[in-house]
This record gives C-alpha cells, sequence and structure tokens, in this order.
C-alpha cells in the first residue's frame, strides 16, 4: 500500500472525526439539558437518571477515543514527521502504542455498551421474549468475545494472539453490525406490527408517532450499518479507505442509539 494514499485516508478519517465529535457533543449537552431539567415523576426520573449517566460515560468514552486519534496525528505529522521511513512508517511503529491500545479500548467499551442498550430495548418491546433474547445474546457475546481480542491484538507486538495473525477486526465488526441490523429490524417489526393493528382505533395522529419511530430507528442504524460493511470489506482486502472506515465508524456507535 503506498504512503500517499493511506496518509490521505488517515487526515481524512480524523477531520471527518472532528466533524463528528463536535455534532455529538452538542447532542449530548442538550439531552442531558432536557433530562436534567424536565421534571417528571419519580419514576421517569430515575429512568432520566439512566440515560444522563450513560449519555455521559459514553462521551467520556468517545472523548478518549478522539483525544488519542488526535495524539496519534500529531506525533505522526509534527513531532516525528522526519523521522526514517516518514510519517508513514511512525504510524505503522505505533500500531500498538499505549495511546492506540487505549483509543482501542474506549471504542470497544462504547460499543459494548451501546448494543446492550439496544437488545434490552429489543426485550422490552417484545415483551421480554425469551425466545428473542438468547439469540441476540449469543450474537451479542460473540461479538464482545472479538471486540477484546481486538483490543488485545492492537496491545501485542507484531499483533498476534495466541500465535495467530488473524484479523479479528473483521469478524468483530461483522458480528456488531449484523447485531444492529437484527435488533433494529426485529424492533421496527414489533412497532409496525403493533401500528396495524390497532390502526382502526388510533386516530391518524397516533399512528403517524409510529410510523415515525420506526423511521427514527431506520435512518439512525443505517450509517452504523453500511459503514460497518464497507469497513469490514476494506479491512479485509487491506485497502487504504479502511484507516478513514476506522475513525469514522467508531465515532458512530452512538448514532444507533
Amino acid at each position: 500500500m503506498s504512503s500517499q494514499p493511506l496518509e490521505l485516508s488517515i487526515y481524512i478519517g480524523l477531520s471527518i472525526t472532528a466533524i463528528l465529535y463536535g455534532i455529538l457533543l452538542c447532542v449530548t449537552s442538550t439531552s442531558i439539558y432536557l433530562l436534567i431539567f424536565n421534571r417528571k415523576p419519580r419514576q421517569e426520573a430515575r429512568q432520566n437518571n439512566f440515560y444522563i449517566i450513560y449519555s455521559m460515560t459514553l462521551l467520556i468514552l468517545l472523548t478518549f477515543a478522539f483525544a488519542t486519534n488526535a495524539l496519534m496525528g500529531q506525533l505522526m505529522w509534527i513531532q516525528h514527521r522526519d523521522d526514517e521511513g516518514g510519517p508513514l512508517a511512525y504510524f505503522d511503529s505505533s500500531a500498538n502504542s499505549w495511546f492506540e491500545t487505549l483509543g482501542t479500548a474506549t471504542d470497544v467499551v462504547a460499543n459494548i455498551m451501546a448494543d446492550a442498550l439496544l437488545v434490552y430495548r429489543c426485550y422490552v418491546i417484545w415483551r421480554r421474549s425469551i425466545w428473542i433474547l438468547i439469540p441476540l445474546i449469543l450474537l451479542y457475546m460473540s461479538s464482545i468475545v472479538f471486540s477484546l481480542l481486538t483490543t488485545i491484538q492492537s496491545a501485542l507486538p507484531n499483533n498476534t494472539v495466541l500465535g495467530s495473525s488473524t484479523n479479528f477486526y473483521i469478524p468483530w465488526i461483522s458480528l456488531t453490525s449484523g447485531l444492529n441490523v437484527i435488533v433494529t429490524g426485529l424492533i421496527v417489526f414489533r412497532i409496525l406490527a403493533f401500528s396495524h393493528r390497532a390502526r382502526g382505533t388510533m386516530p391518524p395522529e397516533a399512528h403517524k408517532v409510529y410510523t415515525g419511530a420506526a423511521s427514527i430507528l431506520i435512518e439512525s442504524a443505517l450509517p452504523f450499518s453500511i459503514l460497518g460493511i464497507i469497513f469490514a470489506v476494506y479491512t479485509a482486502k487491506n485497502l487504504a479507505p479502511q484507516e478513514a472506515l476506522a475513525f469514522i465508524w467508531g465515532t458512530f456507535f452512538v448514532s444507533q442509539l
């Protein structure tokens, strides 16, 4: 892989990630403000407190991930630009550095949290059906296993785990993207099925609420899932755009929520 396309991919990825992080910061701050000052009964207030803590935790994790990416850019293009082999050589040599490992770990934890909330939402909407929960939990646990292997792999020299040089990014990306598609599909199906059954008893305005909720869920899940599929393909083929997609996809964890 030549140097210029790879460096350009990293630069584009960092630039787009900075924009997405700014949007995330504004949306999260606004959401927390509304949750704090929107007075509700005690039970709803307790639920609001959960979402406040959850949102702040996700924001902190993604802030660490963004900071480590920015640090990598600074070291690569400013402090070590004249090293032998240039910025790309430093980028390759720092693949298992502490800040790259920290960035991967924070992305993994954020992904685990986001997927857990999605699975729980699906479980509740399907009236706590154990038959819906079991296959989702199995898929979710598989995703966690490969995400942890990805983190371990990123911290080890030569990127090998138990003597294997397998790229664990690919199964992790595929599993979490697939889980997102399946869970979102189940939730949307349940919402639309309920809306269809109750169409005769609901006014048109109420019906629009359900179809609108389904549209929001689909639109929020699409970027994460599509980017995940494209990212997995480029990573498998070891093409330059994988670097840009890695940064961007990591920021889209919260878009599915």
